[in-house]
């Protein structure tokens, strides 16, 4: 070519963006003077655009780079653009808090949908309801591909919150659970839900549960068929039910070892001073003392028991 040859260069934003997705389009390219056409009647200049390495989650995007009518001895030939795609190389997730409790009169329950990378369109989440040892209608309201929704260009981090109502009913009854599990996201392999993130529990706080109390004698007096009087009662608000039986474990406890030891015949102050004061709780320690101690075999023991509240 005698003269050089300018050809200017351009690109049209199609759903890449200029400076966000694509960066340095040169404004022309030039093939210098003297520039010799190969033996196939071909000349070539290459440039390049760069293509920006986000951290956002985004779909296939495009642009176009298009050349301009030259400048100098050559003209504008019929393939003028090409149509390029950027393949996004970022993916985000969203995780449910994995447990949440709740009291029965103090819901709904409430779990956290957290959003790891960023994303560039708004999304949804669907979830749903599955009973555990709480049932749907009775202890909480289930629902069925509910959805929350991720405004566009939401940052690592964002969060949303699905709130579950729970039922406080005049039930007496166990703790409960359900859970909630996410399904999917609406913008398909951009946002995923990792399987070990993706169902949460709650626990229903029962509320209703009545107190046991015990009352009864405190005295009594022995005789033929005689009997100690005791009543267990269960106090809650008014027109509580059990929804199982209530099985309340009995027991007596000693009030420490109330004993004593009656002496026959030749009564040693010693054998008693041992059973009170050394440390032998017992009638059975007593009397072993009187007996093995050979100071004292002409003491014959024998022992009483006068009062027993158990070991």
């Amino acid at each position: 070519m005698s003269s050089a040859v300018t050809i200017p260069v351009s690109a049209v934003a199609g759903t890449a963006q200029l400076t966000s997705d694509y960066s340095n389009v040169p404004a022309s390219v030039t093939f210098a003077a003297g520039t010799v056409l190969n033996a196939s009647g071909i000349a070539t200049q290459a440039f390049t655009v760069t293509i920006v390495n986000d951290n956002i989650s985004e779909p296939t995007e495009n642009y176009t780079v298009s050349i301009g009518t030259p400048t100098g001895p050559a003209l504008l030939g019929t393939t003028t653009s090409q149509i390029t795609t950027i393949n996004d190389n970022d993916f985000a997730t969203v995780a449910i808090t994995p447990t949440v409790s709740v009291g029965e009169a103090n819901g709904p329950a409430t779990f956290t949908v957290t959003l790891t990378g960023a994303v560039q369109n708004a999304f949804t989440v669907t979830y749903s309801t599955a009973n555990g040892t709480a049932t749907a209608g009775s202890d909480y309201t289930g629902s069925t591909n509910a959805t929350i929704s991720f405004p566009a260009n939401s940052a690592s981090g964002a969060i949303q919150t699905i709130s579950i109502p729970v039922i406080n009913d005049n039930i007496a009854e166990a703790d409960e659970t359900f859970t909630v599990t996410l399904n999917g996201t609406s913008i398909g392999t951009q946002v995923t839900i990792p399987a070990a993130t993706s169902t949460g529990t709650a626990t229903i706080i029962d509320n209703d549960r009545p107190v046991a109390t015990l009352s009864g004698d405190a005295t009594v007096t022995e005789g033929t068929n005689a009997v100690a009087n005791y009543t267990v009662t269960l106090t809650g608000a008014a027109n509580t039910t059990l929804s199982s039986a209530v099985t309340i474990p009995v027991s007596a406890v000693a009030r420490g070892n109330e004993c004593c030891c009656q002496l026959y015949r030749n009564a040693y102050r010693s054998c008693e001073y041992h059973f009170e004061f050394s440390g032998y709780h017992s009638c059975i320690g007593c009397c072993g003392y009187c007996s093995a101690n050979k100071r004292l075999q002409q003491c014959t023991c024998k022992c009483n028991i006068c009062c027993w509240y158990g070991a």
